[in-house]
Formats: structure tokens, C-alpha cells, sequence
């Protein structure tokens, strides 16, 4: 059961002296021994079933923990002591085990893998085919967008070239609407129905007179009267409370028999 051809024994008697002090000869031995291998092989195709990947790094990962596991430890004890307790993952890539495992398993690693890879193809084009409908979604929003940009200018164009030809009306217009604007200079043509004759800053202003002169005088006479009056009679208050308050200790000082100029 020895593949001499994927073992560098050299390599694996070195490191076995040095972790092994009792001298048991195991550099002939491979990294892992049938009943493990076995192990691993269902492993690999039970991964390569859900959908994980058989690279090198995984089986070597996977062979790895299978070694210190202790779900087979009495299938897996024999060959625990092939390795340094530490460093199992490195050990295996040092003595390149990976590729002789593929190759004494190749007819059902192959099929493994060639599931394993199929089904990450069939991820990668989904991924991609979500992908490109994502960004044809956004190449459709953004042509409607122009083109929603695009139909605004033009009835904006539209429009100025309306108010070009109707000059004289809206000369007429002009004059009904800027009563109030004599003094200032008349905006531009284009601009007057986003304006709709009022003044730059119109809305300013509006709010300040709003605040400034009210609409009832009457209204707010009666505010600020009752205001006053409200304030009027707190301070009565306050100081009826602190001339109660002396009478009531007075009147309990009487209560008790307690004269105060006594």
C-alpha cells in the first residue's frame, strides 16, 4: 500500500527523529494511512455533495482535522504519531501528499471533483447572470432618466421659443403683471413663467410682512391684553400665597395657644 512515488521519505524521516523520540522507524510508512484515506475519500465526495470546493487547501484542511479528531480516534490513533503533534496541515504539504492522495483515488476524487466543479461553475454564471441583470436595470433607469431629461428640454425650448414668437402679447402681459416691478429692470423672457411676475425674492419678504403687520390689529390687542392681564394676576397670586401662608401659621400658633407676642 506504500506510493514511494508521492513521499519524500528523506523529508519525512527528518522531521520523524525530530518528533519522535522513540525511534520507531514510520519514514517507510505513508503520510496516511487506507483506513484514513478511506475516511477522506467519503469526506471529499460528502463535500463535493454540498457544494464545497476539492482544492488542495481544502482536502489538506479536511485531512488534517480528520487526524486530530476524535470521532475515528481508534481508526486514526495508528497514524496520529506519523506527525508532530503540531503543524499537521504543514507536514502534509512538506511531503507532498496532496497529489499522491489524487492520484491512488482518482476515479472517485474525479467524480467528486468534476461535481464540486460543476456546481461552482453553475454559482459563478448565476452570480454573473445576476450580475449583468443588476446593471442592465441600471442602464435602464438612467435611459429613462434622459430621456425623461431630455423631453423636459425640449418643451423648455418648446416654450422659449413660444414666448420668441408671441413677443408682443407678452409685452401686453408684461406690463399687467409688473405694476409693482417699475422700477426694477423686467426679467428676461425665459425666466417670467418660472417667476410668474412676482419680484426676486418675493417670498422673503412676504413672510417678514406677514409677521410685521398682522392680519386682525384687533386680534392682537386682545392677545396682548390678556397676556398682561395673566401676568397681572400671577404676581397677585404669588403674593396672596406668601400672605396665606402667614396667616394660616398665625392662625396655628392661635390654634395651639401659641401667642406670637408672647
Amino acid at each position: 500500500g506504500l506510493d514511494a512515488g508521492s513521499i519524500r521519505c528523506d523529508t519525512v524521516r527528518s522531521r520523524v527523529r525530530r518528533n519522535n523520540p522513540s525511534g520507531r522507524n514510520i519514514a517507510t510508512e505513508p503520510p496516511l494511512g487506507h483506513v484514513v484515506e478511506e475516511i477522506l475519500v467519503e469526506e471529499c465526495e460528502r463535500l463535493a455533495g454540498d457544494d464545497a470546493p476539492l482544492d488542495k487547501d481544502t482536502v489538506i484542511k479536511l485531512a488534517s482535522s480528520l487526524i486530530k479528531s476524535t470521532k475515528y480516534e481508534d481508526r486514526v490513533r495508528k497514524w496520529k504519531d506519523t506527525f508532530c503533534r503540531k503543524g499537521i496541515r504543514d507536514e502534509l504539504l512538506g511531503v507532498g501528499w496532496y497529489s499522491g492522495f489524487m492520484k491512488r483515488h482518482a476515479d472517485r476524487l474525479n467524480a467528486a471533483k468534476r461535481i464540486s466543479d460543476a456546481v461552482a461553475n453553475a454559482a459563478a454564471a448565476a452570480a454573473a447572470q445576476q450580475k449583468e441583470e443588476e446593471e442592465a436595470m441600471v442602464v435602464d433607469d438612467s435611459t429613462t432618466n434622459t430621456r425623461t431629461t431630455t423631453t423636459s428640454t425640449i418643451s423648455t425650448l418648446n416654450v422659449a421659443a413660444d414666448d420668441e414668437e408671441l413677443t408682443p402679447d407678452e409685452e401686453i402681459n408684461n406690463n399687467d403683471d409688473d405694476d409693482d416691478d417699475d422700477e426694477s429692470c423686467p426679467p428676461p423672457p425665459r425666466k417670467k413663467p418660472k417667476l410668474a411676475g412676482r419680484p426676486k425674492g418675493s417670498k422673503n419678504s412676504t413672510t417678514k410682512k406677514a409677521v410685521k403687520i398682522p392680519v386682525d390689529k384687533a386680534l392682537k390687542d386682545g392677545i396682548t391684553h390678556a397676556a398682561l392681564a395673566f401676568m397681572e394676576e400671577r404676581k397677585k397670586l404669588r403674593g396672596e400665597k406668601r400672605k396665606t401662608m402667614k396667616e394660616i401659621l398665625k392662625e396655628t400658633e392661635l390654634a395651639f395657644g401659641l401667642d406670637a407676642g408672647t
